[in-house]
């Protein structure tokens, strides 16, 4: 029931639908951040015509090394030659003054979880925290890395909202390791001499009861991986490799002519995700080739034989929150200035907000 005001004014929840926000770089020295609105597009069988993509939300004019990060419902810019960032807000459309790192970022890692960022650099791990209202942003240290960036396979965060495990594969040896975020004396503990077996981030989903990410073994690259969520119990007996399964299909492009660049899956809540790919197609006669990016979107079921596989079509409900009983993609045209992605957006850097 509606809650009423003294004044007998009656105080409505307002629901904000959410939309997939996709960070592009346009330029040398320029990124622009483009809203996707999932609901808008129609939900019927897979589309191959190539499209333009949506025009820019914002524009920066910025130095070549930037790196992204999503908190609440802003998105924090920052690059490597200064300790200041940015902050847009997608649901006033303002800038703001970002949280101040102290040192410079290098090539981090950023683990959202909750409202708060891991942000792991060189050998150090943050906590970011947002700001309270009239506050500032505030970080705490966790300590030293055990680990090296450049190792680092995929990470994930437990349902219980503060653990974090990264799994990390060096020439001689494989190891995942965790930190509890809302412990006092929080310290990086080694898990197990195995690794989860995804690249980048995945994703928990309660209704599988499961993480959800994209396969991390090359044999089987463009398909998904469910896996048991691992123990946080202190017993160092019970923290045994989880059981995962692979899902049945493949969902990177298949066409001869193209080619797979990066991509990442996003998730929308309730099973649904997202997967963005970049691509390359080549012209059969001609020596041309032109960069996309593949936006999908999809539920998951299991089949009555525990199979996992993708369903169909794309819905909301009426507080906003996606359904999906189908499944769509669509391709999209990259500026020219993507023939040239640097690391940092090898892989599609996008947020669902």
């Amino acid at each position: 029931m509606p809650k009423r005001h003294s004044d007998g004014r009656v105080c409505q929840k307002v629901n904000h639908r959410r939309n997939l926000y996709l960070v592009m770089k346009d330029g040398d020295d320029r990124y622009s951040i483009r809203m996707f609105d999932l609901s808008a597009i129609p939900s019927d069988d897979d589309h191959s015509v190539v499209e333009r993509l949506p025009a820019p939300s914002i524009r920066f004019e910025s130095p070549p090394l930037r790196f992204f990060a999503a908190i609440g419902t802003k998105i924090v810019v920052s690059d490597a030659k200064s300790i200041k960032s940015t902050v847009f807000d997608v649901r006033t459309y303002s800038i703001g003054q970002g949280p101040q790192p102290r040192s410079c970022p290098s090539q981090p890692i950023y683990v959202p979880f909750g409202d708060k960022i891991l942000a792991l650099d060189k050998d150090s791990s943050e906590l970011l925290c947002p700001p309270p209202q009239e506050g500032k942003w505030s970080w705490c240290r966790l300590g030293r890395l055990p680990f090296e960036l450049k190792d680092v396979t995929a990470h994930a965060v437990h349902p219980d909202g503060q653990t974090i495990f990264i799994s990390v594969k060096s020439d001689s040896s494989t190891a995942t390791f965790f930190v509890d975020t809302a412990s006092e004396s929080a310290k990086w503990e080694l898990h197990g001499n195995w690794k989860l077996p995804f690249t980048g981030h995945a994703h928990f989903d309660p209704v599988l009861d499961a993480w959800v990410g994209l396969s991390g073994d090359p044999d089987t690259l463009g398909y998904l991986c469910a896996c048991d969520v691992l123990s946080t119990d202190p017993d160092p007996i019970k923290r045994q490799p989880p059981a995962w399964e692979l899902g049945k299909e493949k969902l990177f492009c298949t066409e001869s002519l193209e080619e797979h660049v990066g991509a990442n899956l996003v998730y929308l809540g309730r099973s649904n995700f997202c997967l963005l790919q970049f691509c390359t197609s080549r012209d059969e006669h001609e020596d041309y080739s032109e960069h996309m990016i593949r936006v999908m979107t999809f539920s998951l079921k299991y089949d009555k034989n525990g199979d996992m596989w993708t369903t169909r079509t794309l819905k909301y409900l009426h507080n906003g929150e996606p359904t999906i009983s189908g499944r769509w993609h669509r391709l999209y045209r990259l500026p020219k200035a993507a023939a040239t992605l640097d690391g940092v957006l090898q892989v599609p850097v996008a947020f669902w907000m």
